[in-house]
């Protein structure tokens, strides 16, 4: 995992990841401070009518957390197509926390030349995403 240091993140907007997939170079090569949205207890608290209670205790503990302001000030949140329980955590961020950016990016469970080249392409998007908000461009 990349590390920052204290110095490399003052001034730079909080960009949050949740999956060890996040290609967190590209949010530090545009300008932002990659924080892994570490929510700290995920056991089961109280039960939450909006998200589906046999999903993924951490997914569970960052939408709380999220919901509840306990996460900070994010410029956005990027999310990985890893799982269907990631999928459900953007729909549900997207529509609860609609202040809050967010991204999705799909995740390749095959290999082959044509899902390396899906991946790169995907890539080659976020990373201009972020360029637009941030105006850093970002190169290879």
């Amino acid at each position: 995992m990349l590390v920052q240091t204290e110095e490399e993140r003052k001034g730079r907007p909080r960009f949050g990841w949740l999956c060890s997939y996040t290609p967190v170079e590209i949010l530090v090569a545009a300008g932002f401070s990659p924080v892994r949205l570490d929510v700290g207890d995920t056991a089961f608290h109280k039960p939450n009518p909006q998200i589906y209670q046999l999903m993924c205790p951490y997914l569970r503990a960052v939408f709380d957390a999220g919901r509840e302001g306990r996460i900070g000030e994010l410029e956005g949140v990027v999310f990985m197509r890893c799982c269907d329980g990631m999928l459900r955590l953007h729909d549900l961020w997207h529509a609860y926390m609609p202040k809050h950016k967010s991204s999705i990016l799909s995740l390749p469970r095959i290999q082959s030349a044509a899902a390396v080249d899906h991946f790169a392409t995907t890539l080659r998007k976020f990373a201009q995403g972020l360029e637009r908000e941030g105006g850093i461009p970002v190169t290879e």
